[in-house]
Parts: structure tokens; sequence; C-alpha cells
């Protein structure tokens, strides 16, 4: 849900993959929402409390932002 946040659109539009945890600190992930891919981090405390997710959209390097 909290990466629904930071890409402004509803959960059900969002499939998550590639989870990895860094730690108790860290969870960092794949997020994809319309067809566009995002690269996301939310940081821990030991694994309980979490940060909202900060998330940076995965491009080509052919691709430029619009």
């Amino acid at each position: 849900q909290k990466s629904s946040i930071a890409l402004n659109t509803n959960p059900e539009n969002i499939t998550i993959s590639n989870r990895r945890s860094d730690g108790l600190d860290s969870v960092r992930f794949t997020a994809t929402a319309n067809g566009r891919s995002h690269q996301c981090y939310i940081t821990t405390v030991m694994g309980a409390i979490s940060s909202d997710a900060v998330c940076l959209r995965v491009m080509a390097t052919n691709q430029h932002p619009r």
C-alpha cells in the first residue's frame, strides 16, 4: 500500500517483485504500475516500524522522462 501512495495509484494496480531485505533496517523492491517499473525503498526500525516508500522510475537508456 505504501508504494501505491508513492506512485499515486490504487494498490490493486501494483505488482511487487524482486523484494529484498537489507537486514533489519530497509526493504528494496520493484513496483510495477501501469506498465512502468519503479525501484522502491522503505526504511524500517528492527523490521517493525516502516517509513513511506520512496520510488524512482526505471527507464531504458534511450528513454527520457515525460
